[in-house]
């Protein structure tokens, strides 16, 4: 009788474990946190469900770089999940940040994940706009990626200068320079940034920095008196002489030949 209360038991501990065990199991697989979001067609507000967090509990919403899951935006909303362990929210996307992310929210026992892309448009603005010293400001760009910077032709679109400044965008997308335009260059032009996919421009002007031209300097001293040259070498007479005795023949033979006819 002893030996069969004992089984009894046994078998009664054995199946209550298994009965913990699937129930823990069950439990689990039941309560699975995801997330589900849709988005306004400006993507400035998502509205964000999540469903398998713990019941009753306050939920912790932010944006996560997922290089490296720092944390870029924490979202201040108040989300409390119900009784179901579910919520729903309407948050308002930060200004200023564009690219892909991860949504991550919180309870004190569950956590999931969502990948988000946030797009907007690119924004660049030149101050001030008439110098050809400016900083240069541009939202809306592809985070993280290397931003050309050009000086074109307003009319046509040609490339009139390449700028050499190493320009990087931020985690949000975002970057902001100073840089130096010529002063060879001056007139109406456009400012070009662009990224892999992303670009925006801005008209600035460039003053004429050459000025007019300046009035006639002064003449120069002058200059100190060259000194004598070398005396040159006598003129050879012989054939001067030549000369005057071939014009006394001539005369005394034309003076005969006068005489003679008379």
């Amino acid at each position: 009788m002893v030996y069969q209360s004992k089984k009894v038991l046994t078998v009664f501990v054995i199946c209550s474990m298994l009965l913990i065990v699937a129930s823990v199991a069950l439990v689990n697989a039941q309560t699975t946190p995801t997330l589900t979001l849709t988005s306004t067609d400006d993507n400035s507000i998502i509205t964000l469900t999540g469903n398998g967090f713990d019941p009753s509990k306050t939920v912790i919403i932010k944006l996560q770089n997922p290089a490296d899951n720092s944390m870029l935006y924490n979202f201040t909303e108040t989300i409390l999940t119900d009784e179901n362990g579910t919520f729903t929210i309407d948050l308002s996307l930060p200004i200023g940040i564009y690219g892909t992310y991860n949504l991550n929210a919180t309870t004190s026992h569950a956590t999931a994940t969502k990948e988000i892309t946030l797009t907007g448009t690119s924004t660049l603005t030149a101050s001030p706009d008439n110098s050809n010293i400016i900083q240069t400001t541009g939202t809306g760009f592809n985070a993280n990626q290397t931003v050309t910077l050009q000086l074109t032709n307003p009319t046509t679109g040609t490339i009139v200068y390449n700028f050499t400044e190493t320009i990087t965008t931020n985690t949000y997308g975002n970057f902001s320079t100073i840089v130096i335009i010529p002063t060879s260059l001056s007139g109406n032009f456009s400012l070009l940034a662009s990224t892999s996919t992303t670009t925006a421009n801005t008209t600035l002007t460039v003053p004429n920095f050459t000025g007019p031209t300046g009035a006639d300097g002064t003449p120069g001293i002058t200059g100190p008196s060259g000194t004598d040259g070398a005396p040159g070498t006598p003129a050879d007479s012989t054939f001067s002489y030549i000369l005057a005795v071939l014009s006394v023949v001539a005369i005394v033979t034309s003076a005969f030949a006068f005489v003679k006819k008379r």
